[in-house]
């Protein structure tokens, strides 16, 4: 289950089986939504253990998108490079870097190292696994730019 606090305005999501399940007559409805709104509901607080609202939809809903793929991180502005022996994908504006391990993500931070290496870097590995971690981390280390990611790209992603 997502928390709230793992969330941005910006993030994408998509609504769960459940969601379909409880509103068979929406069952055409697009599955990935855009955080736009986050808000408590306080009517809701004794019944619910988190009682935030995702576009006055309860968290319970709500699932995060996997990060399935490198058609995504194509469609969102990354190119694929190799380099000693890895594939990296490092999004076209800036130094912003991932690699993938497995099913694992990982974003590359450079911090420059007080025993070098080989080039004078290290790097610390953050493993994501989720769309809109991949989008909050962005923001974080690309000093607040959002990384958009628009529902019709979700689109391609299947519920889970």
């Amino acid at each position: 289950m997502i928390l709230a606090k793992e969330l941005r305005i910006g993030n994408l999501l998509q609504l769960n089986q459940k969601w379909f399940d409880d509103n068979p007559l929406l069952k055409n409805t697009d599955p990935n939504i855009v955080v736009k709104e986050i808000s408590y509901d306080y009517l809701l607080e004794d019944e619910l253990p988190d009682s935030y609202l995702i576009n006055n939809l309860e968290l319970k809903y709500l699932d995060p998108i996997d990060i399935e793929g490198a058609w995504l991180l194509t469609e969102a502005g990354f190119t694929k490079i190799r380099e000693r022996e890895m594939d990296f994908y490092e999004h076209i504006k800036s130094d912003f870097r991932l690699s993938q391990h497995g099913r694992e993500w990982y974003v590359h931070e450079y911090v420059i190292n007080p025993s070098p290496m080989e080039d004078g870097f290290a790097f610390i590995l953050v493993a994501i696994k989720y769309v809109h971690e991949l989008q909050n981390v962005f923001f974080e280390t690309m000093r607040h730019s959002e990384l958009i990611i628009s529902p019709e790209i979700g689109r391609k992603v299947k519920i889970t």
